[in-house]
């Protein structure tokens, strides 16, 4: 397929609650919308939602590459993405491991415009996809004390949420603790999940599961800090919460060469932290394979990310 010309913009959302993590907090997300065009109105969408504080690279890099792929693909002919991936994202100089977040966005625009070139009786846009089957999310509940993030959980429960995310690590244990009972005791049929984003050692993550293991956790993500197979190991021995992994690998795409899957219970698989979407189908497959169920997730990234 040609690329006639290659645009993007910047966009800056703020989030109606500041979001508190144990890397520290969230207020703005910011990142930029791209689109290839073809030459006859067709377009394809991509969102490049950087978010170095969660292992892609930062905004102004990502700012300059895409300048550079702008001027890259003007004019340009683009082999089939499906069956010349590798070869030709080498040659276009898109880096999956330093660059996740615009590789990923530049490549669904890609993808984009090669499926509206390919069926150019439903749509000259490849956002206008029909997404009408139903998939179940989780709702991340958020608060600064345990009163309020009961409150929240009520709150999204009784919209039809099912399961909650909980951001542990950030408040003091004992408000945590007592955060997370008083939700049990109020919706005792929701699905729990907890994510530590690495903040803790070993010792203290099983020292906090333990005090909660009669609230009955789906699971725990990153509960140790980053790269501690060891802790992992340690962590995953001594308590009985399933262990889900995010953040743990820095880069991510270290899971490409992983091996000891029977370290964690599931993965937790963010595209835009993996680049390329050819990546992410090889180590969702690496997953299955190992028997590790995965959950998709974003990077905070909007609606059409």
């Amino acid at each position: 397929m040609r690329v006639k010309y290659f645009t993007y913009c910047e966009y800056r959302i703020p989030f109606r609650t500041p979001l508190r993590t144990a890397r520290g907090n969230l207020t703005t997300r910011r990142g930029f919308l791209v689109a290839a065009h073809g030459r006859n109105g067709e377009a394809g969408v991509g969102e490049v939602a950087t978010l170095p504080e969660f292992g892609t690279e930062g905004y102004h890099e990502a700012h300059q590459r895409l300048d550079e792929l702008a001027r890259f693909f003007t004019d340009q002919e683009i082999p089939d993405l499906y069956t010349e991936f590798p070869q030709w994202h080498g040659s276009a100089r898109l880096d999956s491991e330093r660059q996740p977040a615009t590789t990923y966005g530049v490549d669904c625009a890609l993808r984009g415009l090669q499926r509206a070139l390919a069926q150019p009786g439903l749509s000259k846009s490849a956002a206008a996809v029909d997404m009408t089957t139903p998939f179940l999310v989780n709702s991340l509940i958020t608060g600064e004390s345990a009163d309020q993030l009961a409150t929240s959980a009520r709150q999204r429960w009784e919209v039809g949420f099912q399961t909650l995310k909980l951001k542990v690590g950030v408040l003091p244990e004992a408000e945590e603790i007592r955060a997370l009972r008083l939700i049990r005791m109020t919706l005792p049929e929701a699905k729990i999940r907890l994510d530590a984003n690495c903040a803790w050692a070993a010792e203290q993550a099983i020292d906090f599961c333990r005090q909660i293991e009669s609230v009955s956790i789906e699971y725990i993500e990153d509960p140790v800090y980053s790269w501690n197979l060891e802790a992992l190991a340690q962590f995953r021995e001594e308590c009985s919460i399933p262990v889900a992994i995010d953040e743990f690998f820095q880069p991510p795409t270290y899971l490409r060469r992983f091996s000891r899957w029977n370290l964690f219970d599931l993965l937790v698989l963010k595209p835009v932290r993996q680049g390329a979407i050819y990546w992410t189908d090889v180590i969702q497959q690496a997953a299955r394979d190992n028997g590790v169920r995965i959950v998709y997730t974003t990077m905070f990234d909007t609606s059409l990310g």
